[in-house]
């Protein structure tokens, strides 16, 4: 019972949905229990626990089947949703990268390199988002990033990158393979639209 709350506890803090959403909290408990019988397994079996992706796999398919049932959902998770969409149908006027960043253990991830800033700058001033905007219980900036930081997405949050020949400081490195656990795939073209974001 041990090991089954403290893997609870790590997909609760995985899961793209409110901690206060009660239909959210019984589909995590249920895929608490699964990893727990997974991790259980490994150990009798002497094998190593991250073999296959395992883990990783259930945590993505367990935020799907949060997302088809409309929990509600993290802040954070609305603003990044929309932001690839726009980034991805070429409308994302700011700058922004796809690199391969290193992690605090050493690690090499694909990253989406973009300031946060910029992210609620977008959705502010669109006017076709401002619907969404309105509706947003989040506009800071501050708040948002600190979301993305609790949620673990963000590996580094000051990377310095050239991006269509122009300098851009202070970006947020937000991990491709974390995102894809959160039900959130990035589709980032190899360049920005040149010449058309802001400073």
């Amino acid at each position: 019972m041990a090991l089954f709350r403290k893997v609870e506890s790590y997909c609760l803090d995985k899961c793209m949905a409110d901690r206060n959403d009660s239909g959210a909290r019984r589909m995590t408990s249920n895929y608490a229990a699964v990893i727990t019988a997974w991790r259980l397994l490994c150990e009798f079996a002497g094998i190593d626990r991250d073999q296959g992706g395992f883990i990783h796999d259930t945590i993505a398919q367990m935020n799907r089947h949060v997302a088809e049932t409309k929990a509600t959902r993290e802040p954070w998770v609305w603003i990044l949703e929309t932001v690839l969409s726009e980034i991805s149908s070429g409308q994302f006027r700011h700058p922004y990268a796809g690199d391969d960043i290193e992690d605090e253990a050493g690690e090499i991830r694909s990253c989406l390199c973009i300031r946060t800033s910029h992210i609620m700058d977008h959705l502010r001033h669109e006017m076709r988002l401002r619907e969404k905007w309105n509706a947003l219980p989040v506009k800071s900036d501050r708040v948002f990033k600190r979301q993305l930081k609790n949620a673990g997405v963000i590996i580094n949050d000051r990377v310095d990158l050239t991006i269509s020949s122009r300098r851009c400081c202070h970006l947020s490195a937000i991990s491709i393979d974390h995102l894809a656990e959160y039900g959130l795939h990035a589709d980032i073209p190899e360049e920005p639209v040149p010449g058309d974001f802001d400073d």
